[in-house]
C-alpha cells in the first residue's frame, strides 16, 4: 500500500510492490509551491478520470494506474476502497506531468492536517 510523506519542501508519495509496476514508478514527488488543492475523503471517488493508461482496475475496489482526462489533464490514482484517500491538485510542471494525484493511504488524514498547518505559515 502507498505511504504518503510530507517534508518541509516537498509531498513523496512512495508506492509499493505491484504499484509501482502499474504507474511505472516507485515515488512521486510534489513540491509545495507546485500544489493548488489538498483535500482528503474517506468515500470512495467513483467520478470519471478520463481513459485509463495503463495500470488496473477491479470495479468498486482499487483502481491504480495513470488516467488521461479528455482534456489532457493527467492523474496518477491508487485508490483502495475503505482506506481514506488524499487528493492533490498540482502544477503539472513540478511534479512529473501530473495534474492531479489521488492516493489512498491510512496516513491519508494526518498528510492533509500537516499540509495546512504548513500552508499557515
Amino acid at each position: 500500500m502507498a505511504t504518503i510523506q510530507v517534508g518541509d519542501e516537498a509531498v513523496t508519495v512512495h508506492l509499493r510492490g505491484w504499484e509501482r509496476w502499474a504507474v511505472r514508478r516507485a515515488t512521486v514527488t510534489v513540491p509545495h509551491g507546485a500544489l493548488s488543492e489538498v483535500s482528503v475523503t474517506d468515500d470512495w471517488v467513483s467520478e470519471s478520470f478520463g481513459l485509463r493508461h495503463g495500470g488496473l482496475v477491479v470495479s468498486g475496489l482499487i483502481k491504480v494506474g495513470i488516467w488521461i482526462g479528455l482534456d489532457g489533464s493527467r492523474r496518477l490514482l491508487v485508490l483502495r476502497r475503505g482506506v481514506p484517500t488524499l487528493r492533490l491538485g498540482c502544477d503539472p510542471s513540478g511534479t512529473g506531468g501530473f495534474n492531479e494525484l489521488l492516493v489512498s493511504a491510512p496516513g491519508a488524514r494526518a498528510a492533509a492536517l500537516r499540509l495546512a498547518e504548513l500552508a499557515r505559515r
